[in-house]
């Protein structure tokens, strides 16, 4: 027993230890996937209130990855180029707005083309912030921060569907409305708590991790520079993508060129495929066996706790 009191109070020292950036990142991200109940219930909604079927259901889950890959390609890029914080905002506040829009469409095809647009934007948060926990983290820190991140979101999963579930038994329109409040509650989080961590020219502090400047802008001058500081105060970003703005073009060559990064991608398409089946087959599946919406949120949102109780 106390060998087990020992590990818990270790685990959560390297918690409380991160910088307050990552506690306020994974307090935001608790706040908005509390609140995410669209997604949730999108089939459901789909194919009963909207009317369009079951099969036109699973297109729109569809249309929202699609939005979600060209908003992370796009989103990582606007993070690098205008800052971690700005993209944020436009997402989260974009996002919000995009959500009170779609709770007035009922077209199907609309609907789809306005559920496409509500990912590019919305989605675009989340590569900026990973990039702001990379920003304010050391090499060490970095697996507790992402880590901290992950239970966050699992718990913020694990409160969704009850809530989301009460709330669509009432009225669908109520699920938008809520998940608009809690997107823009996390927009305001981050416009009120965190400032810019996007890498200046000018090393200001231990948590900043910025590039010192140099006459030349080299790599080879940035790489002098950083190898006198202190390792364990330096991000791992490559050394030639530090020293200046990289272009899109030039990301996506460096990943391209990944092939371990790119095995372990594939891998994770293969196991999502099967996840999201819970946002897919699985609400209409469990509509079938005459389970109402309030038992539906109840069922998954065991997934989240148990996410969180072993991670």
């Amino acid at each position: 027993m106390a060998a087990i009191q020992a590990t818990v109070r270790q685990i959560f020292t390297h918690y409380q230890g991160l910088p307050t950036t990552v506690h306020i990142l994974c307090f935001g991200s608790f706040i908005n996937r509390a609140g995410s109940f669209v997604m949730l219930f999108l089939t459901i909604y789909v194919s009963e209130q909207l009317g369009m079927g079951k099969a036109f259901a699973s297109y729109c889950i569809s249309a929202f990855g699609l939005g979600s890959v060209v908003s992370s390609l796009i989103g990582g890029q606007l993070a690098d180029q205008f800052g971690r914080r700005s993209t944020m905002l436009f997402a989260l506040f974009g996002g919000a707005t995009a959500l009170i829009l779609l709770s007035l469409v009922t077209n199907g095809w609309l609907f789809m083309g306005v559920l496409f647009l509500f990912a590019a934007i919305m989605e675009m948060y989340r590569p900026a912030s990973s990039a702001m926990i990379g920003d304010v983290t050391s090499l060490a820190q970095r697996p507790q921060a992402f880590g901290l991140m992950y239970i966050a979101i699992n718990l913020g999963f694990a409160v969704a569907p009850p809530i989301g579930g009460f709330l669509a038994s009432k009225s669908f329109q109520w699920l938008f409305w809520g998940d608009a409040v809690t997107t823009a509650l996390y927009g305001i989080v981050v416009l009120l708590f965190l400032r810019e961590t996007r890498p200046r020219r000018q090393m200001s502090g231990p948590n900043k991790f910025e590039v010192l400047h140099t006459e030349s802008d080299s790599p080879v001058a940035a790489a002098e520079a950083l190898a006198s500081l202190d390792p364990d105060h330096v991000s791992s970003a490559p050394i030639d993508s530090m020293s200046g703005d990289v272009s899109a073009r030039a990301a996506l060559r460096h990943v391209a060129g990944d092939w371990m990064f790119l095995l372990y991608c594939l891998c994770s398409l293969f196991t999502n495929i099967v996840f999201m089946q819970a946002f897919t087959t699985l609400p209409l599946y469990l509509r079938g066996m005459g389970f109402d919406e309030l038992q539906f949120g109840m069922m998954i949102c065991v997934n989240g706790i148990l996410i969180v109780i072993f991670q």
